[in-house]
This record gives structure tokens, sequence and C-alpha cells, in this order.
């Protein structure tokens, strides 16, 4: 029988309150492991990223800079690299991906929502919002200094804002 007291507000109970704890308890263990583990992982990658991303600098030795300076970034070497590989692929907006992923994982580990579903929607809806900037970063112009390849949006701004303008330049519209 269901406690109908204390309304779940659309969680799933935990496990000790459901009534059909048997067999299914090894697969809920593994779920709410790995609901966990992608949480905390969300935390320190977005932490190491934002960190990395913040402390970028372009003449860092990485995979496209061959260089024999000193690595100015806070996380030496791989730091370096891993901030050259965000900023080449999200330009101006890497600090804000980064920073959404420390922030999804943090507030769920202060919420204490380690467990709790993961919404798809909102993954999704983080990830276009994050497209859709580097689309419009991509559309200010570059000056003649910046030490990328790329425009502000990065390879993916480009692509997203190249793809925009190619729809919207469809036959018949001005």
């Amino acid at each position: 029988m269901a406690d109908d007291a204390y309304p779940t507000r659309g969680r799933t109970p935990p496990a000790a309150h459901r009534a059909d704890l048997g067999a299914d308890s090894g697969a809920a263990g593994r779920l709410a492991l790995k609901r966990a583990t992608l949480s905390v992982g969300a935390a320190i990658v977005g932490a190491y990223g934002l960190g990395a991303v913040l402390t970028y600098s372009p003449e860092d030795p990485s995979l496209n800079t061959a260089s024999d300076g000193a690595t100015h970034n806070l996380f030496g070497g791989p730091g370096a690299t891993f901030a050259d590989l965000i900023i080449q692929a999200f330009g101006a907006a890497a600090p804000l991906a980064m920073g959404a992923l420390f922030a999804a994982g943090a507030m769920r580990i202060a919420r204490k929502q380690l467990v709790a579903r993961i919404m798809p929607r909102r993954v999704l809806v983080s990830m276009a919002g994050i497209l859709l900037l580097g689309a419009a970063a991509s559309t200010i112009p570059t000056p003649e200094g910046w030490p990328l390849a790329t425009g502000f949006g990065g390879m993916i701004g480009d692509g997203v804002s190249g793809f925009i303008s190619g729809i919207l330049s469809g036959p018949g519209l001005p």
C-alpha cells in the first residue's frame, strides 16, 4: 500500500520506501551509482575546464602550438591542451559551457540530489543555448590580432552560424 501522506511530487521515492524492493535492488543501486558518478564527474570536469579555459594563453604549448616557453595555464600542460581544444571548438562560449557543466554538477551535490533523475530535456536545452551563443559570437568580426584561426564562435559556433545563414538564405528568401 502506498503512503499518500507524503507526496513525492513526481520524484522516484527512495528504494527503502518502495514496495517492490525484490530482485530490482541491484539495478536500482547501479542506476543510483551511475547518476551520482555523473553528477560528481560533471562538477569535477566543469571546475577543471573552467579553470583551464579562464587561464588559457594561445602561446602555451598544445596540440596546435609548438613552443618551448613555460606554460601559463593553471593546470599546466594538460590544462593548456584541454583549454585549447575547448576554445577551438566553442570559442567565446567555452567559459559558459564549462561553467554550466560545473554549476549543474555542483547544484545536484548541494541539493543532495545525486541520485535524482537527470532530465534529458534540460541537458538538450542547455546544449542548444550554448551552441546558439557560439553561433551569435561567430557573427562578431574578429580583430587583426585574434590568435585563433576560427572566429569568436569557435568551430562549432562557425558551423551553426553557417548552417543558420544557409537556411535563411534559401531559395525565395531575401
